[in-house]
């Protein structure tokens, strides 16, 4: 399934210096580098996607958390050139510049990680990031006799479902795509699948391709408590405020959600929203660890 044929959006170079606030020359730094690859058109008029978009702009959230640029850019080259078979573009390596309890430098996520951007070591997140989680439901089928029928090419979405899980669990990410995918076209009322192909999708640096999959996911079930907050920590990542604060506000049953409503009220300068969401946070935590 090619879900990327509906998102479809071209940006010019100063739409991508407008949307990120980098300059003309910083673009074209990253164009030099290989960290975005606009196409050039017929009249020598380049043209970027959502990808390259949102390169730019991690990268100037970034400078903004006083990171040098050429140490950012030093930073996604090193790791473009290292794991270059893991990222299919630049867009899906995450960066934090932090000041805090793991020192002055540039962390990523790597799998469920927090590591040293130059290291590699892990490292203990203290920032609470956001990550996109993954719905899973109770296993009922019984997995040998699943395997079967998937190899046969079941027809039952569920049997797709679990396999899809399972291909996770192994960290074979590119086959659990692709049997969420064949879950969803069995049964396109399949929110949970929905759901977690949007995460993959998201892993990958294709916000757009998330988006879509998460919204498909709650037409089917407005109330999908993982769907919302995915999709609420996507809209935060690009600062649609009032987006985010309507899906985060709908996942209560994820602690999470009220940190980043916290975060998000904190940026607006809503100070009393910020600490009755923070506060709301801790509550839940100490519920749970009851």
């Amino acid at each position: 399934m090619d879900v990327s044929k509906n998102t479809i959006a071209l940006f010019t170079s100063q739409d991508v210096c407008n949307a990120s606030g980098l300059t003309k020359y910083q673009v074209a730094q990253l164009r030099k580098k290989g960290l975005i690859n606009p196409h050039k058109q017929a009249d020598a008029k380049l043209l970027y996607k959502f990808s390259d978009l949102t390169v730019a702009r991690d990268i100037a959230r970034l400078l903004t958390e006083r990171t040098s640029f050429a140490k950012v850019v030093s930073t996604y080259v090193k790791l473009m050139g290292e794991q270059g078979n893991r990222y299919q573009h630049a867009s899906a390596i995450k960066l934090f510049h932090t000041f805090g309890s793991t020192g002055n430098e540039v962390l990523m996520i790597s799998g469920e990680k927090l590591v040293s951007a130059d290291s590699g070591h892990a490292v203990f997140d203290f920032h609470d990031i956001a990550k996109p989680k993954r719905s899973r439901r109770v296993q009922t089928l019984e997995s040998l006799r699943r395997d079967i029928r998937v190899a046969a090419e079941s027809e039952v979405a569920d049997d797709w479902y679990e396999y899809a899980l399972d291909c996770e669990d192994d960290e074979n990410l590119s086959e659990a795509k692709r049997a969420y995918e064949v879950c969803v076209s069995h049964d396109e009322n399949f929110a949970d699948a929905w759901v977690n192909l949007g995460r993959l999708h998201f892993l990958k640096g294709l916000q757009m391709d998330s988006r879509y999959c998460y919204e498909r996911a709650l037409s089917i079930d407005k109330n999908h408590q993982i769907g919302n907050y995915n999709l609420g920590i996507l809209f935060e990542m690009f600062d649609a405020h009032e987006y985010a604060i309507k899906h985060l506000e709908k996942a209560e049953s994820i602690p999470e959600s009220f940190r980043c409503l916290a975060r998000i009220h904190l940026k607006l300068g809503n100070t009393k929203r910020a600490e009755r969401y923070e506060n709301l946070f801790k509550e839940k935590n100490s519920d749970d660890s009851i």
